[in-house]
């Protein structure tokens, strides 16, 4: 990850110490905590998508569960993403990777929660990342129509 390096300091004549930052430090700091956070963002997210597309007996109260607050997170997360979410090569990879199979595999209609948040999503992706996502909106709107019929 990134290293942090330890600012030099200059001595006053009065014998204290006062700590000496370069401007290339600074920079370098605030590159750094905006990697780990971009990381870490990155992280949930595939997460997420990954909690959201998880099979099972969606009987089970506690599956169900799961299955709906991962899609209202990423809904949430979607709706208040900042540009470089909508930017950033690697984000964008992600949501055509992991989110269009998650929102996909809960786009049937035998779980009306899952669906309903799945639709939703579709149009926060249409509204947000049309430009980044031009050939997937294709494919849902054809795996999403056909499976209404």
């Amino acid at each position: 990850m990134c290293s942090q390096a330890t600012p030099k300091s200059n001595v006053s004549r009065s014998g204290t110490t006062t700590p000496r930052h370069s401007v290339g430090e600074g920079t370098r700091a605030v590159l750094c905590a905006r990697k780990t956070l971009e990381n870490d963002a990155f992280l949930v997210f595939r997460a997420l998508c990954k909690l959201a597309k998880k099979s099972g007996d969606l009987t089970v109260p506690a599956v169900l569960r799961g299955k709906t607050l991962s899609l209202e997170l990423l809904k949430i997360l979607l709706a208040n993403a900042g540009p470089v979410f909508a930017t950033s090569r690697r984000f964008v990879d992600a949501t055509k990777t992991y989110l269009c199979d998650a929102v996909v595999t809960n786009a049937a209609p035998g779980v009306p929660a899952a669906y309903q948040l799945s639709l939703s999503i579709f149009l926060t992706l249409l509204d947000k990342f049309r430009a980044s996502l031009k050939a997937e909106v294709r494919f849902f709107l054809f795996r999403m129509y056909g499976q209404l019929h």
